[in-house]
């Protein structure tokens, strides 16, 4: 399909734990492709990595072999500090839900009590307005309360886009 020029991170420790130059470029396409403020990626979706070199259809299925299509959805900034603070809750521990995350920087500390890890949120250079409406693209699981994100359930404005992750993915490689 396509070659890697750099080896993409999806090794299980790393994509739940912190940023992934794989989770990056995946959140950043959907980001893009759907035309949304936010893109969040629960690190389970992701199961291995990129090595330098030839990719072919297996690789690709074996990085991302899930279904569950995009979606977008529209949410406030309290519900979305909800969100990520559900998505460190288990931090350091490699918890699926960890989100790999593009349109935004979050600071967070892992020693904090749960539910109050999360530190700051910039979004489009501005802090998080807790009364605004974001968009937000993420994954069907997600969006249907996968991994404990029941709140998404509550989102609005949704739009499956039928189009699964990996998707992103294969165009990137054949761009």
């Amino acid at each position: 399909l396509g070659q890697a020029s750099v080896r993409l991170q999806g090794d299980r420790p790393v994509v739940r734990t912190q940023e992934a130059n794989l989770g990056n470029l995946l959140a950043d396409r959907m980001r893009r492709t759907l035309g949304t403020d936010i893109a969040l990626i629960n690190a389970g979706q992701i199961r291995r990595s990129l090595e330098v070199g030839p990719v072919t259809l297996g690789d690709v299925l074996s990085v991302l072999p899930f279904d569950s299509a995009l979606v977008t959805l529209h949410i406030t900034g309290a519900m979305l500090r909800q969100v990520l603070e559900h998505s460190v809750s288990q931090w350091p521990n490699h918890a699926g839900r960890f989100f790999q995350i593009s349109g935004l920087q979050v600071t967070y500390n892992g020693k904090a009590p749960v539910g109050a890890r999360v530190r700051t949120i910039i979004i489009g250079g501005a802090p998080l307005d807790v009364v605004k409406t974001y968009t937000v693209a993420t994954d069907a699981f997600v969006a249907d309360g996968g991994d404990g994100y029941d709140m998404l359930t509550h989102a609005t404005h949704r739009i499956n886009h039928q189009t699964p992750l990996r998707d992103l993915l294969l165009k990137a490689l054949t761009e």
